[in-house]
């Protein structure tokens, strides 16, 4: 077993331990943390799902495509979605979020790689963005994206702003399997869809 080699730099920038003391590690330069665009650029580096939110107001499909989605609980079952609310390199937050947040009931779509024009469709103006697209309305005026590989009903249980985004967390009120397909990833501020030839398995955790 190779025990980590422990270093007396500070963590700035510097490599603090490495499991190969033979290996040559060029450190990266730090993120400017007082730059919105490097640390948007560096949080972009981690790849998630992608998921619409979508609801009927006036009678019109409105939604938009997010990357930020997470699984909170199951007991009960609650979501999490972060919504862009404007900062001072970004001023103008979303336009559909305000609409969607009056709603009663909200539908959350899951995408799957099958839905990457759809996915690409939502990012339009708002006017635009169901031109093409596949969709439903259930009774409670939640919209979904057909063909995506989880259907979520879903109603706000609260909202905080955090920053330059609000953090909402919604209570699941109906959970419907889609298509059993690959799903589709955003990475690096690109659409991506996973390679099946070097995906593995992993057991355990959470």
């Amino acid at each position: 077993m190779t025990v980590p080699q422990a270093s007396d730099d500070p963590i700035g920038g510097a490599v603090v331990s490495t499991s190969d003391p033979d290996s040559s590690v060029s450190a990266s330069p730090l993120v400017d943390l007082g730059d919105q665009h490097q640390v948007r650029s560096a949080m972009h580096r981690f790849a998630t799902g992608v998921a619409a939110v979508c609801g009927l107001a006036d009678g019109q499909p409105r939604g938009m495509v997010i990357s930020r989605f997470a699984y909170v609980s199951s007991a009960p079952p609650i979501a999490a979605i972060c919504i862009h609310a404007g900062s001072p390199s970004f001023p103008e937050g979303s336009m559909t979020w305000p609409v969607l947040r009056e709603l009663p009931t909200l539908g959350v779509s899951i995408l799957g790689e099958q839905n990457l024009d759809a996915a690409r469709s939502l990012y339009r103006r708002p006017e635009e963005r169901f031109s093409g697209v596949s969709w439903r309305a259930d009774e409670s005026g939640a919209v979904l994206i057909c063909g995506s590989i989880l259907n979520l009903q879903c109603r706000i249980r609260s909202s905080v702003r955090i920053g330059s985004h609000d953090l909402v967390l919604l209570d699941i009120v109906e959970a419907q399997e889609g298509l059993d397909s690959a799903p589709l990833l955003f990475h690096g501020d690109l659409y991506r869809v996973l390679d099946p030839v070097r995906q593995h398995s992993i057991t355990g955790g959470e």
